[in-house]
C-alpha cells in the first residue's frame, strides 16, 4: 500500500545519504593523505570497490544482517594474491548492516596494507583471521583478530594515514566496541570487539 511504499522510499533515501556521506569521506581523506594524483585515484577506486562489494552482500540479505565468514572469506577471493595465504576460522555469526559495512572497510584497509607492506607482499607471508563469540557485561560480543606473519619486519608508521585512522577511530565509532591496532615486528595485529544483536547465532538462508 501507499504507507508501505513510503516507508521503503524513506529507507532508500536514508541508505543513499549514508552511502554518499561515506564516499565523500573516503574521497576527502584519501586525497588528503595520498602521495599524488595517481596514488589517490588508485586508492579511491579500491575503497569504492570494497564499499560496493559490501553493498552487494547486504542487498542479497535484504539489508537485514551479514555473515562474518562471508566478509572475511571474500577477501581471499579477490584474486590479487594467493588465497592459500589466508587462514579464516570462526563460528557462524551475523552482524547488523552498519557494523558489517564498517568491518568490510576495515578488512579492506588491512588487506591493502598487507599487500603493499606486510605479509601479503611476499609469497611466504600469511594472514590469520579468527573470531569467536562470548558474553561480556549485559550481552554477547564478537571478538575478531587479524594477525599477519611471515612478511617483512614491521616498522610502526611515522604518522597515521587514513587507513590507520579508519581502523582506530572511525571503526571504533561505527562498531561501538573496542579496537586495537598493533604494529608488532613479526606482523600487524588488529583486534576488534563488536556488540552482537540477539539473533547473531542464527544462520539465514
Amino acid at each position: 500500500d501507499a504507507e508501505h511504499l513510503q516507508l521503503l522510499v524513506n529507507e532508500l533515501n536514508h541508505r543513499v545519504k549514508n552511502t554518499l556521506a561515506t564516499v565523500q569521506s573516503i574521497a576527502r581523506q584519501t586525497f588528503a593523505n595520498a602521495d599524488g594524483m595517481d596514488d589517490a585515484c588508485g586508492k579511491i577506486e579500491e575503497r569504492l570497490l570494497a564499499l560496493a562489494s559490501a553493498h552487494d552482500m547486504l542487498t542479497r540479505e535484504n539489508w537485514h544482517s551479514a555473515d562474518v565468514a562471508e566478509l572475511a572469506r571474500g577477501l581471499a577471493a579477490q584474486g590479487r594474491f594467493d588465497a592459500r595465504q589466508f587462514d579464516v576460522q570462526g563460528e557462524p555469526c551475523r552482524i547488523d548492516p552498519r557494523r558489517a559495512m564498517a568491518l568490510a572497510m576495515a578488512l579492506h584497509e588491512l588487506c591493502a596494507n598487507a599487500l603493499r607492506h606486510g605479509a601479503l607482499s611476499t609469497p611466504h607471508g600469511s594472514v590469520h583471521i579468527a573470531w569467536q563469540r562470548h558474553h561480556s557485561g549485559e550481552g554477547e560480543v564478537l571478538e575478531l583478530v587479524w594477525r599477519e606473519r611471515g612478511g617483512p619486519q614491521v616498522q610502526p608508521p611515522a604518522q597515521r594515514g587514513f587507513g590507520s585512522r579508519l581502523l582506530e577511530r572511525g571503526l571504533q565509532h561505527d562498531m561501538g566496541g573496542a579496537v586495537d591496532l598493533a604494529f608488532d615486528p613479526e606482523g600487524v595485529t588488529f583486534r576488534v570487539t563488536i556488540p552482537l544483536p540477539d539473533d547473531a547465532h542464527e544462520v539465514y538462508p
